[in-house]
This record gives structure tokens, C-alpha cells and sequence, in this order.
């Protein structure tokens, strides 16, 4: 059952799917070739993006990897699947319960999805969980300077478009150090978005 957040980002995307990769290429533009780059640090054989939309992300990392996707809007995977073809697994569900197993995964991306999400550590624990010991989650969204942030937030209390929180440094770097990340490494990208790094930390 979803929630009347999750709910909101459902119809939202599925009714974006078909004119999204257009519309919002500023922004994509502002995180996935840091995120490409942030990944190309270390060896990777195995990533899931999580929220991967139309997978325009996965579409830019390289083709030896092995590449998984989950996004809460069918619309926006039926998208996805024809710029990606069959090698990608690509499922609907929910970033709070991802359906694969233990340890799966060298990388875990997210890229401009995580301001919707409403229990953030259940996610990153459940992306702890599908990352091998040494791998990373790298995260890359938007956050306005000072005062900007703060008006934003307060305007996404009262959203009806699935929104909840965008998340400064301080905070980020506090949700992954309390959820057992370790390794943070936090970047601006331009003056409103940044990505974010760490690394699972299992033993």
C-alpha cells in the first residue's frame, strides 16, 4: 500500500514518462556525469540504480557492467526498457524494499530521486544490504545555498507532487554514518545539486 507520498510520485512520473528525458535534462546533466565518474574510480561489475526513471544514468555507464534498475513507475521503466533493450533487470518497486538479495551489488546509484524518499534510512539500510562489503552508494540530487534550502523544504511540506526533503550536507552525511556508511565523501556539483559517496562497510 502506498503511501498518499508515493502515491503523489506515482502519478507524477507516470504521467511524465513520455516527455521526461526532455524536460528535465538540466538536471540530469548537473549529477549523472559525476555520478559516471565518481563510479569509474574503482572496478564494477555489478550496479543498481535505484529510482532509474527512463534510465538515461544506465545508459551512460559502461557496457561491461551488469546493470539492474528499480523505479516505482511502470510508465517510467516501459521507457527505460526501450533505451535499454533486454540486458538490463529492470523492476517496479520500492526503494524501501529492494527485491534482491544480499549482497549484489559493487554500486548502488541514486541520482535526483532521493528527495522523495520518505524513510531514508530504511532505504539505505536496504542499499547496505544489497552491497558486497566494500561497495559504494553514490547519490547525486539537488540543494539550493542558504536561504533557498530552507524555503524549498518548507514548501515541500506542503507538496502534493511526492516531494519531502532536500538534504544539505550535514544531513546526508549524518543519514549515511548513522545506517553504517562509511567513507563520505560529499561534492558540489553546480550551486544546487551535489553527489554524495560511501562505502557499505560490512564486514
Amino acid at each position: 500500500m502506498h503511501s498518499c507520498r508515493k502515491k503523489a510520485s506515482l502519478d507524477r512520473f507516470n504521467k511524465a514518462a513520455s516527455t521526461y528525458d526532455s524536460k528535465f535534462t538540466k538536471w540530469t546533466k548537473r549529477t549523472h556525469p559525476f555520478i559516471i565518474d565518481e563510479l569509474r574510480r574503482e572496478p564494477v561489475a555489478a550496479v543498481l540504480d535505484v529510482g532509474c526513471g527512463t534510465g538515461t544514468l544506465l545508459s551512460t555507464m559502461d557496457g561491461s557492467i551488469r546493470k539492474a534498475g528499480l523505479d516505482i513507475s511502470p510508465e517510467m521503466l516501459n521507457r527505460a526498457r526501450e533505451k535499454l533493450g533486454l540486458d538490463v533487470d529492470l523492476r517496479v518497486g520500492d526503494s524501501e524494499q529492494l527485491p534482491w538479495t544480499d549482497n549484489s551489488f559493487d554500486a548502488v546509484t541514486i541520482s535526483l530521486s532521493f528527495h522523495h524518499y520518505e524513510n531514508t534510512q530504511t532505504v539505505l539500510r536496504e542499499i547496505r544490504r544489497v552491497l558486497t562489503g566494500r561497495g559504494r552508494v553514490i547519490i547525486g540530487d539537488m540543494c539550493p545555498r542558504f536561504p533557498l534550502h530552507g524555503l524549498i523544504n518548507l514548501f515541500m511540506r506542503l507538496s502534493r507532487g511526492g516531494d519531502v526533503h532536500l538534504y544539505s550536507e550535514k544531513e546526508m552525511r549524518a543519514l549515511l554514518s548513522e545506517t553504517g556508511f562509511q567513507d563520505i565523501s560529499w561534492k558540489r556539483t553546480s550551486r544546487d545539486s551535489f553527489i554524495v559517496s560511501a562505502r557499505a562497510g560490512k564486514v
